[in-house]
């Protein structure tokens, strides 16, 4: 089968980058580069011509190949304020997993606070854990007390790299 005589238009959108697999990134330095993405499948042959956009997001720069790396215009985000992540926090938790304001609340606040975090999943983790506000507290302290702290892996080793 040969490549498609019309381009076809097409934008991507490419979440979490940084953890493709070396063979997807093989294809997706194809496609920036030549626009041409080929498939093989049972001893068959496509190739098409993509006239087209990508968009990607990564939690970590440092674990995308630079030759990757090289083809995005590079955009940071700033962490979330205190006040931000709280909102966030509040809004995702009742909305997406149905906690009551007082409960989202307490739980976002906690994260934060007391567990130093700013991941909007960890939260999600404590309502889905819990059902009221004693058992949020009882789980924030068995995190806070439990968890590994940043910048160290098990027995007490600091990560490296």
């Amino acid at each position: 089968m040969g490549i498609s005589p019309w381009p076809v238009l097409a934008d991507y959108l490419i979440d979490e980058l940084d953890k493709l697999s070396l063979r997807d990134y093989a294809v997706l330095l194809s496609l920036c580069e030549t626009g041409r993405v080929v498939e093989v499948l049972y001893g068959r042959r496509r190739e098409a011509m993509l006239k087209t956009i990508v968009f990607a997001a990564a939690n970590r720069r440092r674990d995308i190949p630079p030759e990757v790396l090289s083809r995005f215009e590079v955009l940071e985000f700033p962490e979330y304020t205190r006040e931000e992540f709280i909102g966030v926090c509040v809004g995702v938790l009742q909305r997406r997993e149905g906690v009551e304001e007082e409960r989202a609340w307490r739980i976002a606040k906690a994260v934060c606070d007391r567990l130093d975090s700013r991941d909007v999943r960890e939260a999600i983790r404590i309502a889905r854990l819990t059902d009221d506000r004693e058992e949020v507290e009882e789980v924030v302290e068995t995190l806070r007390r439990y968890k590994p702290r940043k910048g160290f892996k098990g027995r007490g080793q600091p990560l490296t790299g």
